[in-house]
């Protein structure tokens, strides 16, 4: 059930996912909530959707702190935010979708200001600084662009080793270690 929902929050281009004991689940679009079906969700249905989403790892964390934050990915088609929580005694998920897709500046523009989460001059703030980042890249020969800190980083471990078994087979007499 919950990956057809996050296909179906794709497909309507939803930003976001809210499932929430005693409401149907509700997708944000365009800033505006809207129900994704019309049956309320019950304890079950939140609890058996979140474990649905979690690894081992990340259900003990969910069971140990009453919290789990962590990324999901529906392979070649889009990655989601997930924050599984407790709620008045039940479980409860926000999932926020990120696209594959790297959007225009001018469609991350249309997409904040439609969010209204923050003030104009904010997000014209947060474009100029994403702009100047963007240009200098050129300056480098990676790019890592991620917003799971735990993937980056083992993204940008995996660049350095991998740089630094070229250097020591082309370069013998620098030192491995």
């Amino acid at each position: 059930m919950i990956k057809e929902l996050m296909r179906d929050a794709f497909d309507v281009n939803a930003s976001d996912i809210h499932l929430t004991v005693g409401l149907p689940p509700m997708f944000r679009v365009n800033g505006v909530l809207r129900q994704a079906g019309e049956e309320p969700l019950r304890r079950e249905d939140t609890y058996n959707m979140a474990m649905e989403l979690m690894d081992d790892r990340r259900r003990t964390q969910f069971l140990d702190n009453g919290e789990a934050d962590f990324s999901y990915e529906i392979e070649n088609v889009c990655r989601f935010r997930v924050n599984v929580f407790k709620q008045s005694n039940c479980v409860a998920a926000a999932l926020r979708l990120i696209s594959n897709n790297i959007p225009s500046f001018e469609d991350l523009r249309v997409r904040l200001h439609t969010r209204n989460t923050d003030d104009p001059v904010e997000i014209e703030r947060r474009l100029k600084n994403a702009r100047g980042e963007v240009q200098k890249i050129d300056r480098y020969q990676y790019a890592v662009v991620n917003d799971n800190l735990e993937l980056a980083f083992a993204q940008l471990q995996s660049i350095a080793n991998a740089e630094k078994h070229r250097t020591t087979r082309f370069h013998p007499h620098i030192s491995e270690n």
